[in-house]
């Protein structure tokens, strides 16, 4: 049998962790990205729990341990700048984590070694400036393992037919809305905002500031973190609840995309807030470190639907918990190892020719699929149903009361060492679920 011939859809974590998986296999796999280049931007993100599991069975942490940025916890401050709380990083190796991973890097700098890890194998080759415009498969082909095909249209007008189509093209995934024959314009059903804004940037420093993440809380619903990376910039994040006057008009922006009007209404929202809140907008409206500027809406994706016949969805394109879950990124690689994972182990061998890799036999893509979401989903479900609908109510204060109330907290778990107690005794594995094992995969990684 021939390998697979797979479309990965998006360039980001979830879509190159599987191309790497597959593309060791032996399947010849394909990744589209409509950015014209490598994406090396982005804020700071974490590996965590399971997703630490997957990184060690790709044979990647050390690459992603050298990459590790040195931020020792957060700092709650008041206007003042003076400390309230502060929440050390838990480097032990044991225990939970805390806000602070162990694991802390840039998404520029995870993408790099995914990357460069993913064109090992020879089988995996990305195509950038592109996307899929449409895909059609015959109902007969969606319903059965034999020879079923999608077809897919690029935005450069060529057709080109594939015997499985990922999409890992995140939170606003256009393979999501296609999949649920949603009509431009028309709202998405799985797509549930929570009721805060979120804009991200960067600005210049002499070396001067804290490594550590700088956390500050205004009245009006608004929150402002610092992070340091390196030392010639530092990362800004101001997110602003949805109830807050200018609320509604910075999710209009958002709609647009208009990044002019985004930048405007976030500096006039955060002008009076305090502490650096002026120097901070300053920046955004006039340095030019801040063109890397991009904001989001904090929501979540429910999808009932993860798969189509040989369309599958991936990481949060399927199952996003929430910007600022903390788990985003660690199960997007542990959606491409269960996928992966799912169609080698429903592959059959044919026992009287010679198999020189995973790809020789014949795949049930559509049994593969549905052991995936058998899998994944419970842990998924139990990931969305652990963050409360109320959680960002209280992470982000509307009133002054609720501002004390949060420091005040925060001051007393860290006075009582509560935090210490619970990463002591607790585990970074998320909702006591174990990364299933895959051991012919796994030796894909030991072999090599």
């Amino acid at each position: 049998m021939a390998p697979l011939k797979v479309l990965v859809i998006g360039a980001g974590v979830g879509g190159i962790g599987v191309a790497f998986w597959l593309g060791k296999a032996g399947h010849d796999v394909t990744v589209i990205e409509r950015a014209p280049k490598l994406r090396s931007d982005g804020q700071q993100i974490d590996l965590r729990g399971q997703g630490l599991t997957v990184t060690r069975r790709m044979g990647l942490i050390d690459a992603v341990r050298s990459k590790r940025v040195d931020e020792q916890g957060v700092m709650f401050v008041d206007s003042k700048g003076t400390n309230k709380a502060f929440f050390a990083i838990n480097d032990t190796g044991e225990g939970a984590q805390g806000f602070t991973s162990e694991y802390e890097i840039m998404r520029g700098d995870l993408i790099r070694v995914l990357y460069d890890a993913s064109l090992k194998s020879g089988n995996a080759k990305y195509v950038f400036g592109t996307t899929a415009t449409s895909f059609s498969q015959n109902d007969s082909d969606a319903k059965s393992d034999d020879g079923g095909k999608v077809r897919v249209t690029f935005s450069d007008g060529r057709e080109e037919e594939y015997d499985l189509v990922v999409g890992a093209d995140g939170q606003g995934s256009r393979t999501r809305r296609q999949l649920l024959g949603l009509t431009q314009g028309q709202r998405d059903p799985t797509l549930k905002f929570l009721g805060v804004y979120a804009g991200f940037y960067s600005l210049p420093h002499e070396g001067t500031r804290p490594n550590v993440a700088t956390a500050y809380h205004a009245p009006g619903g608004r929150l402002t973190l610092t992070r340091v990376d390196n030392p010639k910039t530092f990362q800004v994040y101001h997110m602003i609840r949805g109830d807050h006057p200018l609320g509604r008009d910075f999710g209009i922006a958002l709609a647009k995309r208009d990044v002019v009007a985004q930048k405007q209404i976030l500096a006039e929202a955060f002008q009076d807030a305090g502490w650096e809140s002026k120097q901070l907008v300053h920046g955004l409206l006039h340095d030019k470190q801040a063109d890397d500027f991009y904001a989001t809406d904090v929501a979540s994706v429910v999808s009932p639907l993860w798969s189509k016949g040989r369309i599958v969805l991936l990481g949060d394109a399927g199952y996003s918990s929430a910007t600022f879950s903390g788990f985003g990124t660690s199960m997007a690689l542990i959606g491409a190892y269960v996928l992966a994972g799912e169609i080698v182990k429903n592959t059959t061998f044919d026992k009287d020719q010679p198999r020189k890799s995973l790809a020789d036999g014949k795949v049930h893509v559509l049994k593969a699929l549905r052991g995936y979401d058998d899998v994944l989903r419970p842990f998924a479900s139990k990931l969305q149903d652990a963050v409360p609908s109320w959680i960002w109510s209280f992470a982000i204060p509307h009133s002054a009361w609720g501002v004390w109330l949060l420091r005040f907290i925060c001051t007393v778990v860290t006075l009582f060492r509560i935090d210490k107690l619970a990463q002591r005794f607790g585990s970074d594995d998320k909702e006591d679920w174990t990364v299933p094992d895959y051991p012919e995969v796994d030796a894909l990684v030991k072999s090599s």
